[in-house]
């Protein structure tokens, strides 16, 4: 065993995505399962802390540290983990620079996991090497749950296979039943239309085509759409488009909430989000629409996921990021996904029909149009 780390004070750092954060329970579920007696804390933005502190209660997970943005949150969290003195920091996929520069201002003498090379250009190799000492090489090729199994067996020095294992969610129904029976909602669909990133969203042109299609069909099915922030812009513009009864905002809810409702609805269809990810956490049917990212690295993990892209060469992209937007003002990838392309499979995803696509490892299939 390369790493003993029963007993030992460990901290696991991962700060960005709820929908990262989701697919970090198969690796702690494992790190839990090989080192039963392992004193862990965990590290999660403030936002996405609930799915550790109230939907995952890990009884052998001691601490949820919920680390606020900003520089005042930033050195409140690295005093913590000074006075902590851990004896090795875990930096599960995908890291970024804030955990790796983090990770050595706790001054722990192991920090072991990946460094985000998209983020770090090459030529800072050696001061990757030098904030994270026990390095990986991530290969982009592979999905995330595949490549934390990797940092997993090189903690423990031995080969282990990727499990997508589930722990049951601790959930609380009674809100949202009430709402269901208020609104008289059964069945439904849930959608999103909104995501992290402006540059993930599919047209609203398209959607508006695209409900049309699916109240008219499905006549006894409602639709419920999510969101919060901007997203409610979205909802509205919709709603006011189609114009229909049928279609019903949800927009105040925390996560116990939207988990419950998303594991009530026949089928959940949106962009790249994490919204996509709580979804397949419950198991429900999921259509999710993807442009510049790489669904074969980063998608939700689960049977009954449905990613459809559209292959272009300049698609997946790394220089697209929250705050450098595409290069073309109508985005290729996502507006070249027609609602035609979309239409048959959501019918069947819907009627339980097989789709062809891509298999990949994690259960999830890959519809290229």
């Amino acid at each position: 065993m390369r790493y003993d780390l029963n007993g030992r004070r460990v901290l696991v750092l991962k700060l960005q995505g709820l929908g990262d954060t989701a697919l970090q329970i198969p690796f702690l579920t494992g790190l839990i399962r090989e080192y039963p007696r392992i004193k862990l804390d965990v590290a999660v933005s403030r936002n996405d802390s609930d799915i550790l502190l109230k939907l995952y209660p890990f009884k052998s997970i001691r601490t949820v540290f919920a680390v606020s943005p900003g520089i005042k949150g930033y050195l409140g969290f690295v005093l913590k983990m000074l006075l902590r003195r851990y004896y090795l920091i875990i930096l599960p996929y995908k890291s970024g620079k804030k955990e790796n520069l983090l990770s050595f201002l706790s001054f722990c003498p192991r920090r072991a996991g990946f460094v985000y090379y998209r983020v770090w250009k090459e030529y800072y190799r050696p001061l990757l090497d030098f904030l994270v000492n026990r390095p990986l090489d991530p290969d982009v090729r592979r999905h995330l749950t595949e490549l934390n199994t990797d940092l997993l067996s090189y903690l423990t020095g031995k080969k282990i296979q990727a499990r997508l294992e589930k722990r049951p969610l601790r959930l609380n129904a009674r809100a949202v039943e009430a709402f269901l029976r208020q609104q008289r909602i059964r069945p439904y669909m849930v959608f999103h239309l909104g995501a992290g990133d402006v540059n993930k969203l599919w047209p609203l042109e398209s959607y508006v085509r695209l409900l049309r299609l699916v109240l008219d069909k499905y006549r006894n099915v409602k639709i419920v759409l999510v969101g919060k922030g901007y997203d409610k812009e979205l909802n509205q513009a919709v709603k006011e488009k189609i114009g229909s009864e049928r279609i019903i905002r949800y927009e105040q809810y925390d996560l116990n909430d939207l988990l419950v409702l998303l594991r009530k609805a026949s089928l959940v269809m949106g962009n790249d989000s994490g919204v996509m990810h709580l979804a397949a956490l419950v198991r429900t049917k999921v259509l999710s629409l993807w442009g510049y990212t790489d669904p074969d690295h980063i998608s939700p993990a689960g049977e009954g996921v449905y990613i459809i892209r559209k292959r272009i060469s300049c698609s997946p992209c790394y220089k697209v990021t929250f705050s450098v937007p595409c290069t073309y003002e109508k985005k290729r990838c996502l507006y070249g996904i027609s609602v035609g392309s979309v239409w048959p499979v959501l019918v069947n995803v819907m009627e339980g029909k097989k789709v062809k696509g891509k298999k990949l490892n994690t259960g999830a299939t890959i519809v290229t149009v």
